[in-house]
């Protein structure tokens, strides 16, 4: 497991760590790189890499940023850790369509 305390740290360890990385857990809404931006840029070192987004706002708060909630996961803060063990496992193991 990677643990940065932001956007800038968090990329910059994606881009140092040989290994693929499979889960990017990220807020929405951070101070310098939003996390949009970062699974973004993230996804160009680890194509495969699967984001689980999380955030406080409520859901028309993160429209008026204007982002798409129906793009991606996405887990309200706070959450309890089976909610975090169940996106996990939604990224990693999607019903079939």
């Amino acid at each position: 497991m990677l643990e940065a305390a932001g956007g800038p740290e968090a990329l910059a360890l994606a881009l140092q760590h040989t290994s693929p990385i499979h889960i990017l857990l990220t807020d929405v809404v951070m101070p310098q790189m939003s996390g949009y931006n970062l699974a973004r840029q993230m996804g160009q070192y680890h194509p495969d890499i699967k984001v689980i987004y999380m955030s406080g706002y409520m859901e028309s708060a993160l429209i008026r940023y204007g982002i798409d909630t129906n793009d991606f996961l996405l887990i309200p803060k706070p959450f309890k850790p089976h909610h975090l063990t169940e996106a996990i496992q939604s990224v990693l193991m999607p019903s079939p369509a």
